[in-house]
């Protein structure tokens, strides 16, 4: 069985020396990719942010709102409030 990608996986990982280039690369490819999905559907819809979560993969709201305010700077409520407008901080 193929372990999902995340940043908890990336977290274990480096804390047990377990990383590899390929590992880290998808990672990275898999929050941006999230990020850039959840961030369109922010700004084009008026999908819940429950809604937003399972579109994006994430099945805990809260867990998905930190991690989206620590890699684009603000929350997800935030950005839609504003529709994305000179918020992103550049973070991911």
């Amino acid at each position: 069985m193929q372990e999902e990608v995340n940043e908890k996986t990336i977290s274990l990982c480096i804390k047990g020396g377990k990383i590899t280039a390929q590992i880290l690369k998808a990672a990275l490819i898999k929050l941006l990719a999230e990020m850039d999905k959840a961030k369109e559907l922010l700004q084009t819809t008026e999908c819940s942010m429950k809604e937003i979560c399972a579109r994006t993969g994430y099945s805990d709201p809260n867990y998905f709102s930190r991690s989206f305010k620590k890699n684009v700077g603000v929350t997800p409520t935030e950005y839609k409030e504003n529709r994305g407008k000179g918020q992103e901080q550049g973070n991911v």
